[in-house]
Order: C-alpha cells, then structure tokens, then sequence
C-alpha cells in the first residue's frame, strides 16, 4: 500500500508524512523539559536549553518538529529539481523526519536540528552547481551554510569537506572558485571571532578553543535491542542500494553520477565525523538520515521492483522496527 501511494503524484503522500510525525511525538509532549545542550559542542547551549525548558518545553518541541518536517520536504525539492529522484515521489520527507525522531531522546529541539536543515541547504547549492557555467556564488553560500551549521553545532564543521570535494568532483580548478569556497567557510567564523576579541579580547578565545577541544572516540551509549534492529535494517538495505547505484552508474548521465558522487561523500562524513560528537553522538546520528532517505528512495523507487509485495514489506519492516523502538522506550520511560 504504502509502495504504491509513494510512486504517485497524490496529497496524500504529504498528509501520510504530517500525520506519522504527529503520531510519533504526541507522547512525548507530556514528558518532563530537560535540558540536552552538550557546551562543548555548541555555541548556543544556553540558548537551547532554556528554550527546551520554557514553558514545559512544549514550543521547543513543536519547533523541532515543524523543523524536522520541513527539513524533510526541502530535502525532497533539492533532490527532485537536481534530478535525482522521481519528481512525483515525496518518500524522503516521510523517511528523514521520521527516521530523525527514531529515540525519546531526539523528540526535543536539540543543537543538530537546525545545524540538519543548514547542511541540507549547503548540500542544494552543491547539487545544483554542476549545471551552471560560474559555480562561485553557490560554493559561497554552500560554505557559508556549513559554517553556519558549525556555528550552532561544532563537528558539523567536518562537512567543510564537501565543497572542495565537490570542486574536485566537477573537476574544476579555477582558482575563484576555490578562494569563493574559502570565503563561504571562513567569513562567518572571522565575524564570530573578530566581535568576540573586540568585546572579551584574545584570552576568552584561547578558553573557548581549549573547551572545544574534540574528544575523538565513538561512546556509544546502552540501548534496547529494538535500536539494533532498526539500525541494522537500514544498514542491510543501504548497502544493497549502494551496490545498485555502483551497478547501475554507467547507465547514467554524467551529471547523476557527479552529484550521486556527492551524497556518496555526504553519507561518508556524516559517519566518519561521529568520532567528533562524543556525548552527542545520538542526536549526531540523525545527519546520517540526509543521505539514507535519498538511498533508500533510490533502492524502493528509482530502479522499481517487480515483486511489489517485497517493496511494501520492506517499508513496514523499517517503519515497524521504528515504532518498535519508540514504543519500548515510553515502556521503560513508564
């Protein structure tokens, strides 16, 4: 059922994805505001968590959840008007929010939420310089928004990355464009610092980059094993759809290999920058969700199954051991 109401052009695939968030966080909007900001990790902690204790923290949560689902659909456009995926689906706007509420713990406006929604901004300019003849306006903005992610959530700054990747992807080496990427990344940064020395001069700097020091380990923290099933589901079904795409690339145009490139990198980062999220690595897992909706819209959608009976199984599978999760935790919560 589901399989089929995602191949095609219909309100209800918009309705499908507002009703299964709404459904997902109803029950935490009862729970206790606590404070989630790591200070190591943020500029803003403060800010987040007097936010998520205002008034029970029930604006926070809404906030977080307007974001998630907009970050959901915007993804959604990005990909569709890059060519990408199939124009009539709006299967990663169900996936990304969904699967970026998969814990209590994440059901909060947390520092990654909009740091997401930023790197998905970042990653459209990206996508869409391919097709112009002068990429520098948008490898600034897509600099500046990765800056701004790093800004509000430190090991975002690894996605910094990405852009010079991309240079070399779209093999381009005119040095304009190369100085534009620079910019972008550091001209939010120069502002922060240059107001911060002006007001508290150089010895608060050295303390702030001393307390941000990253703690390069993964600390993965004890959980039920419903989470390990609703990982290892997507991991089986995200590596057979990656084997897809490295099956099928020579079938495609040069530039759906080029930004499929991209989110190859984005899928990369993503994992490998866990190592610099230590306490936060659960609310920095949701950044992974960016590139798996796009996968798995790929793997369901994009090359098409014949057994459409196993398509629909596999989406409630990954939806069920979701629920299954959310479900033990309110069960051990109670």
């Amino acid at each position: 059922m589901l399989y089929a109401i995602y191949r095609k052009a219909t309100p209800f695939q918009l309705i499908l994805v507002i009703v299964a968030m709404i459904v997902l966080w109803f029950a935490g909007f009862s729970r206790t505001a606590e404070a989630v900001c790591h200070p190591q990790l943020s500029l803003l902690c403060a800010v987040f968590d007097n936010f998520n204790l205002w008034l029970g923290g029930l604006p926070a949560r809404i906030l977080a959840l307007l974001l998630l689902l907009g970050s959901g659909f915007l993804l959604t456009l990005s990909l569709s008007a890059n060519h990408l995926i199939a124009r009539q689906t709006y299967f990663p706007a169900l996936i990304l929010p969904l699967f970026a509420s998969y814990s209590l713990p994440l059901q909060v406006f947390h520092m990654v939420i909009p740091a997401l929604v930023l790197l998905i901004a970042s990653l459209h300019f990206l996508l869409t310089a391919y097709e112009k003849a002068d990429m520098t306006k948008d490898l600034f903005t897509a600099g500046m928004f990765t800056s701004l992610a790093a800004l509000i959530y430190f090991p975002a700054i690894a996605f910094g990355l990405l852009p010079f990747l991309a240079l070399l992807i779209y093999r381009n080496f005119d040095w304009r464009q190369w100085g534009a990427t620079f910019a972008g990344l550091f001209a939010p940064l120069l502002y922060l610092f240059s107001t911060a020395y002006f007001l508290y001069g150089g010895m608060h700097i050295r303390e702030f980059l001393h307390a941000i020091e990253p703690d390069l380990r993964v600390s993965l923290p004890s959980h039920h094993w419903t989470m390990y099933i609703f990982w290892g589901l997507q991991a089986v079904l995200l590596l057979r759809a990656l084997a897809s795409v490295v099956w099928h690339a020579q079938e495609r145009v040069i530039s759906y290999r080029k930004r499929n490139l991209i989110m190859m990198w984005f899928l990369f980062i993503s994992q490998l920058s866990l190592f610099l999220a230590g306490p936060a690595i659960g609310f920095h897992s949701i950044l992974i969700f960016i590139p798996v909706s796009f996968y798995l819209t790929y793997f369901f959608f994009d090359r098409g199954f014949r057994r459409k009976w196993l398509a629909d199984l596999l989406i409630y599978m990954l939806l069920f051991s979701l629920a299954l999760t959310i479900a033990q935790e309110h069960l051990a919560a109670a």
